[in-house]
């Protein structure tokens, strides 16, 4: 290996490390905004609390693997990280979108429901269909209340549209999706290198960069969002916000 390739090697390990060290300590300073925070007894700041503890442990998770020999599955965990943002940001524009929220639980778990109701494999198992009655005797008024007043499916592409992330949805929402849905390119890009084909092979530098960034970035807007569930304080979160920024930015050089 001659001494150029060996010192350009260095710096881009160096640079690597520098910011899977940062987006921890990023992660930890936002994580302990996250523990002291407290909230009145709402169904609506409830949801968005969960919402942000979400996005809270996919981060952690996305440190963990960003640095395992597995990053290149990193993309299944920032998009949800992703939707659980454009979640958060509809209930904080309005209360009203909990109804949503529930609505969108019980379709769902409605779809699973009778599933296996009609699973005919299923039939003859007493257990199964007296817990699965159960379930439905839950989610099905649910169901029916919501869609009684209105409320119907909506997509993900509606649901980034109303969140003004509409952008999102295009550019960085669309390539995780491709990434997760294990597409021809996707597969490709993951296994194939000089042709022969590869496991576990560490992401191209520019894409390793770019999805700390993106789950930086996600992260980084549910905490300024913050204030409109709990008691802490938009001063605070700026604080630690622009800390955080000031850091990354410097990270990224």
């Amino acid at each position: 290996m001659k001494y150029p390739t060996i010192i350009k090697n260095f710096q881009i390990a160096h640079k690597k490390k520098k910011l899977v060290t940062t987006a921890k300590m990023i992660g930890t300073s936002y994580e302990k905004i996250l523990l002291k925070a407290n909230l009145s007894d709402s169904s609506e700041k409830k949801v968005a609390v969960c919402l942000c503890l979400t996005i809270a442990e996919l981060y952690g998770a996305v440190i963990l693997v960003i640095n395992s020999p597995y990053q290149n599955q990193i993309a299944g965990l920032i998009r949800p990280m992703h939707e659980a943002l454009v979640t958060l940001k509809n209930l904080v524009k309005s209360g009203e979108y909990l109804k949503q929220i529930r609505y969108n639980n019980a379709e769902q778990m409605m779809k699973i429901i009778k599933a296996f109701l009609n699973d005919p494999e299923m039939q003859d198992d007493v257990t199964a269909m007296t817990t699965i009655e159960a379930y439905r005797a839950i989610e099905e008024p649910v169901f029916n209340k919501y869609e009684t007043e209105g409320i119907s499916h909506q997509s993900i592409a509606c649901a980034f549209k109303n969140a003004g992330m509409i952008k999102d949805y295009g550019v960085g929402y669309g390539f995780l999706c491709s990434c997760t849905h294990n597409n021809l390119s996707a597969l490709l890009a993951r296994h194939v290198r000089n042709g022969h084909l590869m496991i576990t092979d560490n992401l191209p530098n520019e894409t390793f960069e770019s999805f700390l960034t993106m789950a930086v970035g996600i992260y980084t807007q549910a905490m300024n969002e913050l204030h409109n569930f709990t008691d802490i304080s938009q001063l605070e979160i700026d604080s630690i916000i622009n800390a955080a920024d000031n850091q990354w930015q410097l990270a990224t050089k």
